[in-house]
């Protein structure tokens, strides 16, 4: 069950990098020319929510699916938005992406639990 905690670990750090993006500030100047720094909410407005949330929901659904197939598919489709975002929020979530495809590398050599059948 290794592979589970890595999973956890990944989720977690997701989530660290969801309140960095939003609490950090991304950009500089405030979009009217002036000087300061904005954050990623502020420049981009409430549609940076979704990717945002998309990463943190594969990651937790990656840590917390009930089904094996599930959770890597969950892991595999958070590295490819992982790539994708590479150049603005993407690096954020790197080391998310490396947790998670740990745990998952783990959980595909992982041995399978043997099914328990019923008495007849």
């Amino acid at each position: 069950m290794r592979h589970r905690r890595l999973l956890a670990a990944g989720a977690a750090l997701d989530l660290l990098a969801v309140l960095a993006c939003l609490v950090l500030p991304l950009y500089s100047g405030d979009g009217s020319g002036g000087p300061g720094s904005a954050t990623l909410l502020a420049v981009n407005g409430p549609g940076a929510l979704l990717p945002l949330g998309l990463l943190l929901g594969l990651g937790l659904l990656a840590w917390a699916a009930p089904w094996r197939m599930l959770r890597l598919l969950a892991v595999l489709l958070h590295g490819v938005l992982t790539v994708l975002a590479l150049l603005s929020i993407g690096v954020f979530f790197l080391p998310a992406a490396a947790v998670l495809a740990l745990g998952g590398f783990r959980e595909l050599t992982a041995p399978t639990a043997p099914r328990v059948t019923a008495p007849a």
